[in-house]
């Protein structure tokens, strides 16, 4: 397939950012930037691991940004789950969560209106909260906007997705106490993944997810992702639990209830947390990776809803063989991928791969059948290498702007999050691509 190199309408410098790690630049950022009227915001880690959140105004370009001390020497992020997420509430206050792998998680708020000024810590009933948390997820519900917050509670392998709703007339975040999902208590316990969140047109909040399981008999660190499944979540407080066609599920729901998209062979390397998008006709898709049997290696999939049915499409054609096996962030070949979809049903899908030299790229996707093998060819985003980095995307910026705007930064990631003599400090910026570059060359 032949390469295109597009490039960028837009380049916005924001400083150093911490690369010892893929911490700024993981697929489990939702949201790492942010659209909201005429402004953008986002955060990063600093290479002192402070967190730099800043905003700018899309009409001058004008950038400002606060500086939150996190800690000293001792408490730099080399565990990529520490990511941050943001998230903006009906008031415009822009919310934090961060700091957090199978344990307490910082959660700031800062004033109206997107002000960079007084982020303080929410107030109480955040008890039941802040003790094992992983993979905190901002979803922005209804009109007026309602925030919400998704994350896993537990350890991989025996663990729950709940989700908290914050209640601005009290400045705090409600406790339903039931989890919406949960892997412990079976004979074989497990734990959820979710890709990102994503919410359809009449509320319905959609999460693609693998469950984790440790398996007996399994050798040493083997992992066994199990899926792919789809849960829906519905109601005011998306209190309850559905399939997406509306077939009502238990709350708690487990592993035996979720509803299976995609029957993937277990030992397949099927990544967890990777991209979902809403397609143009409403229907939830997400794109991952798992091992293709013909060819041996893991290859992207894209799984949508076509005739009352899931469809999987290939999107790539990998020749390096890998294994998820292990324990924390691994130092993968490729990103996991990122979805979107144009409004005339094309897919585009957005990655990083040691394949085309540690680029970004993006392949797009007829909505006939939305194959790889028919793709016309590969849109080369960045010329340089960026190590192990995820792409970090605003949504929003691709609706309501149509561009591809990206949080972007070369990184390092070893073994399991240890800390190492690797790249500390790396330039970062928000770029963006305009959709019809992209797409029509």
């Amino acid at each position: 397939m032949s390469e295109r190199y597009v490039p960028p309408a837009f380049e916005c410098p924001l400083g150093p950012a911490w690369a010892g790690s893929s911490v700024n630049a993981s697929a489990f950022r939702c949201e790492g930037l942010l659209t909201v009227g005429d402004k953008q915001v986002g955060a990063f880690y600093d290479p002192d691991g402070d967190v730099v959140v800043f905003r700018r105004d899309l009409a001058t370009g004008e950038i400002a940004r606060t500086r939150l001390p996190c800690g000293g020497p001792g408490d730099l992020p080399w565990d990529a789950h520490r990511s941050i997420s943001l998230g903006v509430d009906g008031q415009g206050a822009i919310h934090l969560a961060y700091g957090a792998h199978a344990s307490a998680v910082k959660l700031l708020k800062g004033e109206p209106q997107l002000a960079l000024s007084g982020f303080t810590a929410t107030r109480p009933g955040l008890e039941r909260i802040t003790h094992s948390v992983t993979y905190p997820s901002f979803v922005r519900l209804g009109d007026p906007a309602r925030l919400a917050l998704v994350y896993r509670e537990g350890v991989p392998d025996g663990g729950a997705l709940r989700v908290r709703h914050y209640d601005e007339a009290e400045g705090r975040w409600v406790d339903p106490r039931e989890p919406l999902l949960d892997g412990r208590g079976h004979r074989n316990s497990s734990g959820p993944y979710f890709n990102r969140p994503v919410a359809l047109d009449d509320g319905t909040v959609c999460a693609f997810l693998v469950w984790r399981l440790r398996l007996p008999d399994s050798a040493g660190d083997a992992v066994v992702n199990v899926g792919l499944d789809l849960a829906a979540f519905r109601g005011e407080t998306l209190e309850r639990v559905e399939t997406l066609s509306g077939f009502a599920l238990p709350r708690p729901a487990g592993p035996l209830h979720t509803e299976r998209v995609a029957a993937v062979p277990f030992a397949s390397e099927l990544m967890n947390q990777a991209g979902a998008a809403v397609d143009p006709d409403g229907w939830p898709a997400a794109v991952t990776w798992w091992r293709h049997t013909a060819v041996g290696v893991p290859q992207i999939r894209l799984i949508y809803r076509r005739n009352g049915a899931w469809q999987i499409s290939n999107v790539s054609a990998f020749t390096t063989d890998f294994t998820l096996s292990g324990t924390g962030t691994l130092p993968l070949p490729h990103s996991r991928p990122a979805l979107l979809f144009a409004p005339d049903g094309r897919a585009l899908v957005v990655f990083r791969s040691a394949e085309y030299g540690g680029r970004l790229v993006a392949v797009v996707l007829e909505p006939d059948d939305r194959s790889f093998y028919v793709a016309r060819e590969t849109a080369v985003l960045c010329s340089f290498d960026l190590g192990y980095y995820e792409p970090v995307i605003d949504n929003h910026a691709w609706h309501s702007r149509g561009q591809l705007s990206m949080f972007v930064q070369s990184c390092a990631q070893r073994v399991g999050d240890d800390p190492g003599p690797d790249l500390r400090s790396a330039e970062c910026s928000v770029i963006e691509w305009d959709r019809r570059a992209l797409l029509d060359g």
